[in-house]
């Protein structure tokens, strides 16, 4: 009879849990790296940079400290709600920056993704998602063209 050596026993649940710990990690150091390169920038450098993107100086620093993904959620709210996120991006370009702004601010990540994950999101996204009333307009028909 062999015997397991610690080498090869697995413990899935742990090892999930220390995948995560570790992507959280890397994102939180990508997030970090993103504030502290606009922290170098001079406040003037920042407001222009800001302006460029149609946004105030807070926002953009708030964006930065929120990290590069956090926005993930959008385009599988759009795809949830049988909305064509390369055509918006394409036709209404500032609306999209507007989306993905709202969405990197949310306070309701779980709860999107617990939706999103469970296919309830197109029921109930008016109840937790910033970007709801921009969705239902996007949402109307005559909206865009076929």
């Amino acid at each position: 009879m062999a015997t397991q050596t610690v080498e090869n026993l697995h413990y899935p649940v742990v090892e999930a849990f220390i995948d995560k710990v570790i992507t959280w990690m890397r994102q939180w150091k990508d997030a970090n790296r993103a504030s502290d390169e606009l922290t170098r920038c001079g406040c003037e450098e920042v407001a222009r940079i800001a302006h460029e993107f149609g946004l105030s100086s807070a926002d953009l620093n708030e964006l930065a400290r929120r990290g590069p993904d956090s926005a993930t959620r959008l385009p599988q709210m759009l795809a949830a709600l049988g909305i064509d996120g390369a055509a918006v991006n394409r036709n209404e370009p500032a609306v999209m920056r507007d989306l993905e702004r709202l969405c990197s601010m949310c306070e309701h990540k779980r709860e999107c993704s617990n939706e999103l994950a469970a296919g309830r999101a197109k029921a109930s996204y008016h109840e937790f998602c910033p970007n709801a009333e921009t969705l239902d307009a996007l949402r109307l028909p005559a909206r865009w063209p076929h």
